[in-house]
């Protein structure tokens, strides 16, 4: 059973590369011969109402690999839960230490990590407004938000995501102007993206008709069955028949027609 199997990796940890194989072949040997000596870190993530929801792990993916490596039990690898109140956060103030990275590369890590590991929890963050006063509520089942005389959602932040990014960045020590300049660069790459072509209905409908073509069945004895075979039907069921015959006989000899004439002209 794979590590992978048994611990969820948070998004955010999972944005950093893996050690080297030299360097992970080096903590497998001195896990052989000591055992994984530092816990690996656990998150769980809670709902409004302060019940887990996600057990994440957010660090200690080299060690469970060479661990795993070395045929450890997985089971008997030390955890320890990380008290944080953003694991996304955390993530790269642990891992901007361990590696040489310039100020604009953390600030493009904290974009992917809260674009990558943030889409969940804001997900359940949906039912969470703030008060003028500053305190923060969650709408109950069947509450309705909160909106002004124009219809806008009181206390809501317009940009939640970019918001988390610049409160990341303040406590790694990465400036606001290069986090914003992180941010207008990833925003003008989705610009330069082309915009996906929509389909018109005549292709929807070629779709349609080339997938029912693919599906029909012309073998000989589906339809051209023996009299027996009709004999063998009920009353009821050659009733039945006929009048589906009947119904689509115009329909599919006008189809015939049109087709014909379509290849006529093609050919």
């Amino acid at each position: 059973m794979s590590w992978r199997t048994v611990y969820r990796v948070h998004p955010a940890a999972d944005l950093f590369p893996m050690m080297p194989e030299a360097e992970l072949a080096e903590l497998q040997k001195d896990i052989e011969g000591h055992g994984v000596r530092v816990p690996i870190g656990l998150y769980i993530e809670k709902d409004a109402n302060g019940r887990g929801v996600e057990t994440w792990l957010i660090d200690g993916r080299n060690r469970l690999e060479a661990a795993e490596r070395a045929g450890r039990d997985l089971r008997q690898i030390p955890t320890t839960r990380i008290h944080c109140s953003d694991p996304v956060t955390w993530i790269i103030a642990l891992n901007i230490r361990r590696r040489h990275l310039t100020k604009q590369q953390v600030a493009d890590l904290i974009r992917e990590a809260h674009k990558a590991g943030e889409a969940e929890r804001l997900k359940r963050k949906a039912d969470e407004y703030v008060t003028p006063e500053g305190e923060v509520v969650f709408r109950q089942a069947g509450e309705k938000r909160k909106t002004s005389k124009r219809g806008r959602v009181e206390g809501r932040k317009r940009d939640p995501v970019k918001a988390a990014m610049l409160a990341t960045a303040k406590e790694v020590g990465i400036s606001p102007r290069t986090m914003e300049r992180s941010i207008a660069k990833d925003s003008a790459s989705k610009e330069k993206m082309p915009k996906r072509k929509r389909r018109s209905d005549a292709e929807i409908e070629r779709d349609k008709f080339e997938r029912l073509i693919d599906h029909i069945d012309f073998t000989p004895e589906l339809w051209a069955p023996s009299d027996a075979a009709l004999a063998l039907l009920s009353e009821e069921k050659r009733i039945f028949a006929l009048k589906i015959l009947s119904e689509h006989q115009e329909r599919v000899t006008k189809l015939i027609e049109r087709l014909r004439s379509k290849s006529m002209k093609a050919a």
